[in-house]
């Protein structure tokens, strides 16, 4: 059964079934459709062990209407610190943001999907249509599985806020969005805190907005 997915916030601390999470990602490999049998990403999957990592990786996920007076300023150490302040005063408040400025919590989820490319200066986009349908194939087993998704592409990256999960494929003297060329986006699995962390709503435009019927 294909379920519209949902964005959520924040997961709980619930781990799903280890070897039932390996098992579904194996099958969505199998599952996903490749041009010409090649193979040009990769995913690296963070397990639950791994969460100092996460919170590390999360402060490189600001987000808010002030989110660019940090992003802009990624080469300034001072700037950067100020940041990591604001996350663990965030960590506090959250949902409220402080300053105008939050986080991406999700990508403290039990399980953490990085999709990225196979070769870092690969040029073709074919890389990113296959992620991205590996992506949509994974997360309807999983919430088929009752096991929740949530995306995120909202990173960046600074040589002063380094994290093992992405900084080792940021090209020297690029900006700090273009780390998006290596890295495509991050994928959450868990599940999901429905209490606090309600999911964010999309509302597609018409159907004929999109589909030309010729």
């Amino acid at each position: 059964m294909f379920k519209k997915l949902k964005q959520w916030r924040r997961f709980s601390d619930k781990v799903p079934n280890h070897q039932e999470i390996i098992d579904t990602i194996s099958k969505a490999h199998y599952l996903t459709p490749i041009k010409n049998g090649v193979y040009d990403y990769k995913i690296d999957v963070w397990g639950p062990d791994f969460k100092k990592e996460k919170h590390e990786l999360a402060v490189c996920t600001v987000k808010g209407d002030n989110m660019f007076n940090y992003r802009k300023k990624y080469n300034d150490k001072k700037t950067m610190e100020e940041l990591k302040l604001l996350y663990k005063e965030y960590l506090k408040t959250w949902p409220r943001k402080i300053h105008d400025v939050g986080f991406n919590l999700q990508v403290l989820a039990p399980y953490l999907l990085i999709y990225r490319a196979k070769y870092m200066e690969k040029k073709s986009l074919d890389w990113t249509i296959q992620a991205s349908m590996n992506a949509l194939v994974l997360s309807n087993l999983l919430q088929n599985k009752n096991i929740d998704v949530s995306f995120c592409r909202c990173f960046f990256h600074s040589d002063f806020l380094e994290n093992e999960i992405i900084s080792n494929f940021h090209i020297p003297n690029q900006k700090s969005h273009m780390i998006k060329n290596q890295v495509l986006f991050l994928l959450s699995v868990g599940y999901a805190d429905k209490k606090s962390g309600t999911n964010r709503k999309t509302n597609p435009p018409n159907f004929q907005e999109v589909v030309n019927i010729i």
